[in-house]
């Protein structure tokens, strides 16, 4: 959670490729997380067309 958190700070801040690596390392890291967490992270993900 808290390293998806980061990842949405980093969008905000305009450091997209940062915050997009961080996504992908959620979703690697946390395969077995809930699918509305993980729903969560792929459309932050896919807003910052990562």
């Amino acid at each position: 959670d808290l390293l998806f958190k980061l990842g949405v700070a980093l969008a905000g801040a305009g450091e997209a490729e940062t915050a997009c690596r961080t996504f992908d390392e959620v979703l690697k890291r946390y395969p077995e997380m809930g699918g509305a967490f993980l729903g969560e992270v792929r459309r932050e993900a896919q807003e910052l067309q990562c």
